[in-house]
Order: structure tokens, then sequence, then C-alpha cells
């Protein structure tokens, strides 16, 4: 599992639900990790040797020397609290874009961990719709639990793909409830025939109604939200306002989308 921070604030809550994960599954190896920001000092780049004054240029110095140390105490802070959290672990640090330093670490990883953003900027935007392995969004919240998980089923083929995912990491989860909205009684369908053999069993509850609204109702009953992924285009999705969207930003519940 790799939990990804960053800033120093989401390693305390993040951690914590690793190690709620960790405490069910014993065998599974947390790995921390903080990707730096190289924004911070590139952007002054284009400045040298064409508009500052000596005095101006001084200053940007002076501001590029200013960041790097703060990230860098801002990054032995991270590692140093997540070590001391965590325990036997390993923590390491990355430079780049979020995005593309998490599609290519999760490569080697199962799963990874990371904050819920409260908006979707384009680096998360990029994770949505490329993400080679499954990801679990967490909010900060007080308390964390892995024993109730609710599935948003939409009955696309994202939505087998995540269910399975899941169990493919979390094969101790035996019930997991699901809710489909809008959905009529001719196109119900059991979905436990895939899973009665494997020893799993999924309740199935259909409501009518707006989709964000009933789902962020049902979620407030459960740990975990299990939904597909958004390969669609984000600009097709806030200008049709789809509920994947409005779900991710609005629920506070961890979200896995596999």
């Amino acid at each position: 599992m790799l939990v990804s921070f960053q800033n120093e604030e989401e390693v305390e809550y993040l951690t914590r639900y690793a190690k709620v994960i960790k405490e069910k599954y014993s065998g599974i190896e947390v790995v921390g990790l903080f990707v730096k920001p190289i924004e911070g000092v590139m952007k002054y780049d284009y400045l040298k040797g064409y508009y500052p004054t000596s005095t101006e240029w001084e200053y940007i110095e002076k501001t590029i020397r200013f960041e790097k140390e703060a990230e860098e105490k801002k990054k032995e802070k991270i590692k140093k609290k997540f070590l001391s959290l965590m325990g036997d672990s390993k923590f390491y640090i990355r430079s780049g874009d979020l995005a593309e330093v998490l599609l290519e670490e999760m490569k080697l990883f199962d799963v990874l961990v990371i904050s819920k953003p409260k908006d979707i900027g384009h680096e998360l935007k990029a994770l949505f719709k490329n993400h080679y392995r499954p990801v679990i969004f967490v909010p900060k919240l007080e308390n964390y639990s892995f024993e109730k998980i609710l599935v948003a089923n939409d009955h696309r083929f994202e939505f087998y793909k995540s269910l399975f995912s899941f169990m493919g990491i979390f094969e101790k989860v035996k019930t997991i409830d699901s809710i489909s909205v809008n959905v009529r009684e001719e196109d119900r369908e059991n979905v436990n025939i895939y899973f009665n053999k494997a020893g799993r069993n999924i309740e199935c509850f259909y409501e009518d109604g707006d989709i964000t609204n009933v789902i962020l109702e049902y979620s407030k009953r459960y740990d975990l939200l299990l939904m597909g992924d958004l390969q669609q285009s984000f600009i097709f999705e806030k200008v049709t306002g789809k509920p994947g969207i409005k779900i991710i930003k609005e629920i506070d519940k961890p979200i896995f989308m596999g």
C-alpha cells in the first residue's frame, strides 16, 4: 500500500487510516511517499538573464533559496512524523508533477491511499482518468473503520472492475451492500450469481430519486464507498453535472476507485 502525502497535516490521518487496514490485513506493507512539487523553484527560471535588474534578481534568488529550505524542512517533518506513527515502514521522496509521479509509482503497488481533495485540479483529473491501480481517497475524519462497505452500482463495466479489484485485495470482506438508483425493475440483476461460489454476498438495494443525494444519504451508514472509475472527459462531467464528480466532492467517507 502506497500512502502519498502532500503536506504535514495529511500525515496523521492518512497514517491512521492505513493502520486501520493493516490491523485487519497484517501482511500489508505500508510505504510512505512525499511528492515534492517543482514549480515553486521553476516559476522564476524564465526571468533569469532577461527582465530583472540586479537588485530584483538578488531578491528572486533569495526567494528561491528560501523555498528550497522550506521544502527541505517540510519533507523531513513529513518523513519523521510518518515513521514515528507507522513504525517499521519505508518512506521515500520524489520530485515532479504529482499525477505523473503517482502514476509511475503505482505500478509497483496494489493500492494507493491519498487525501480526498476538496477540489479536483488538473493533477487529480489525470490521476482519476489514468490510474493503473485502485485508489482510496480519504477525507480527514476523527475515526475510521473498514467493516461496512457500500458499492455504488451504476451497472457499468467500471463497477464490476472496481468490485473485483476490491475483493481481490481485501479478501476478508465477505459482505458488501450495493445501492442502485433509478434502475427499472426488469433491468435489476442479481450480482450474487458471480460471487456466491467464492463465499461472498452482496445485498442489493434499489432506490429512485436524485442519484447523488441517495448515495450520499446511504453512505452515512458505511465506512467506505466503492465506485467505478471516471474515464470520461472532465469537461463533459462538469457541463452535464454527472453524479460521479459531485459524490467525490461532497461525500465525507473514504472512496475506493478500482
